[in-house]
């Protein structure tokens, strides 16, 4: 049987776990179309050099839109699609460029895509901190609460951050 569930999509800060920006909605679906809704999220003044995403949001489009439109340098593994049957790198320039670009552990690395299970970290902090099921009984509902996770995330994650630098300052 086919059931509907809570989906939220986040851009996370991987040096800080602040998350930038969100996205709430129901799923399943495919996150292929969420990118352009996630960066017109951010805040005004945040600026985003590198972006790491995974394999959901492959596509020449949103390499393009990343690259060309915003000068954000995308890391995505091609993985969207079938794989050609001749074993080369998939079609368009820049998922070519990221089947290259990922290929081997020491490659992705030195990519940074290694740093993509930062995301997968902030998912867990949610759910550990605040727990895994929402209260809404409507489709709204559940959306202003995954919002309010977020939002309660970023308070924590400056709590914590300002306790423990406070801390540090009182023992210099």
């Amino acid at each position: 049987s086919y059931t509907r569930f809570p989906k939220l999509s986040v851009l996370v800060d991987c040096d800080n776990h602040m998350i930038l920006s969100v996205l709430v909605g129901a799923g399943p679906k495919p996150d292929i179309n969420d990118l352009q809704g996630l960066l017109s999220g951010l805040p005004s003044g945040v600026t985003i050099q590198t972006l790491l995403a995974d394999a959901g949001y492959d596509s020449e489009p949103n390499h393009k839109y990343l690259r060309e439109e915003h000068g954000i340098r995308s890391v995505i593994p091609a993985k969207h699609g079938r794989p050609r049957k001749d074993g080369g790198p998939p079609s368009g320039r820049w998922r070519a460029v990221m089947h290259h670009l990922l290929r081997t552990k020491r490659k992705r690395k030195r990519s940074g895509y290694t740093q993509r299970w930062q995301v997968e970290t902030v998912m867990s902090m949610i759910k550990r901190n605040q727990g895994e099921e929402l209260s809404g009984e409507g489709y709204h509902s559940r959306n202003r609460q995954m919002r309010m996770l977020a939002v309660v995330h970023n308070i924590l994650v400056c709590y914590l951050f300002g306790r423990f630098a406070t801390e540090q300052d009182k023992s210099l």
